[in-house]
């Protein structure tokens, strides 16, 4: 009987198709294997503040091109991508430790910028797309810096006049008992040339996180998160209303909340932090808040809020463990949606879109490395919704 001999060649070639599949294919501790195509990495970054402050918007699409904007720990960059896989080099912002410091809203192709870091002014830049540039004017200044006062942790939005507004907390040096406080800033005019500030809420011991969702009508309403738990007030049009009580749920941090508006009513989510559950809040127009356990998991990280107004849906965004997960309201009722599987070895964070773009939701995630020491910005982009 002959023997069977087996060319060289033919080894060697299954030899090559072996390690390009190993090379296409990055398998993962959980056992699943998954395409690396779509997760796009950003940069590295020394600090959590890269994009952690869940409340605050950093990404956006507009016109075929995302948008993002982060910080790595000593200067604040933005940067766009035509299909959120191949990214631009980043340009800078400003210098600055963190990201939570600022705040961006897309308006149109309008965009508004917001910073509050420190004892610095508290400062405010209108930007227009044009291609794949943006185009920035002359910062002005919301608040001036002054020696007994600190800004920290801006949120900018736009009311339905196209009225710049501003939210951040206040630290004030010469009260060390209830030293923080909500201040809350609104431009005269589109292009924010000049502004007008209001404290909305008590002085407190405990920093109080701010954001402002935008409603019909030139209204809005703040949301105010303490780590005892998340209340909010509404303005009407020509002032601000009493506040009302949202939560007495115990948030994990208190930036680790996320709210938007739908059909003239204001959407929250808060991470509890006893049980790490995920609740959802809903105003009703009546003014009256309802209470539901939305994610009843005790790994859950920074539950995120997403809309599309046009189709009148609701996403949420989240990390389970180390895989990214999404959920959507529609009518009232809430469903798992189904995407692609990616897995992140240690999430730390995620920045997501306010409004979701052409069936898209863009998805900023940090990963960190070396016990928190440094982080990863990865980019990914839910399509087809």
């Amino acid at each position: 009987m002959k023997k069977k001999y087996y060319p060289i060649i033919s080894i060697t070639l299954v030899a090559v198709v072996l390690v390009s599949v190993l090379l296409f294919f990055q398998i993962n501790t959980s056992g699943k294997i998954e395409t690396s195509k779509n997760l796009a990495l950003i940069d590295y970054s020394t600090t959590y503040a890269t994009v952690s402050t869940v409340y605050q918007r950093k990404t956006f699409l507009f016109n075929g091109t995302y948008w993002l904007f982060y910080g790595n720990g000593t200067r604040l960059f933005y940067t766009s991508s035509p299909d959120g896989s191949n990214w631009r080099t980043p340009l800078t912002l400003e210098d600055g430790p963190s990201a939570s410091a600022m705040s961006v809203w897309n308006e149109n192709g309008i965009v508004h910028y917001a910073n509050a870091a420190g004892s610095n002014p508290i400062v405010y830049m209108r930007g227009e797309i044009i291609g794949n540039e943006i185009h920035w004017n002359e910062q002005k200044n919301v608040v001036l810096g002054m020696p007994t006062y600190e800004y920290y942790n801006a949120y900018c939005t736009v009311d339905s006049n196209g009225l710049p507004w501003v939210s951040f907390m206040r630290y004030d040096n010469g009260s060390p008992e209830n030293p923080w406080s909500v201040q809350v800033a609104r431009a005269n005019s589109p292009g924010g040339e000049h502004w007008s500030a209001m404290q909305i809420s008590d002085d407190s011991s405990l920093p109080i996180r701010p954001c402002l969702v935008p409603l019909p009508e030139t209204r809005m309403y703040a949301i105010l998160a303490t780590q005892n738990g998340v209340a909010g007030t509404r303005w009407n049009g020509t002032g601000w209303q009493p506040l009302e009580q949202i939560s007495s749920r115990h948030p994990v941090n208190d930036y680790d909340y996320s709210a938007v508006s739908l059909n003239d009513e204001v959407q929250l989510t808060v991470l509890e932090n006893n049980t790490g559950n995920v609740y959802n809040y809903r105003r009703l127009a009546n003014g009256e808040w309802q209470e539901s356990l939305l994610i009843d998991q005790q790994d859950s990280i920074a539950a995120v809020l997403s809309v599309d107004s046009s189709r009148k849906i609701l996403y949420c965004t989240w990390l389970q463990g180390n895989t990214l997960q999404l959920k959507k309201m529609e009518n009232g009722n809430w469903a798992d949606v189904t995407i692609d599987n990616i897995v992140i070895s240690s999430p730390a964070a995620l920045s997501v879109f306010y409004e979701v773009d052409d069936g898209k939701l863009g998805v900023a995630l940090l990963d960190a490395l070396a016990e928190r020491q440094s982080y990863k910005l990865h980019y990914f982009v839910i399509e087809n919704l």
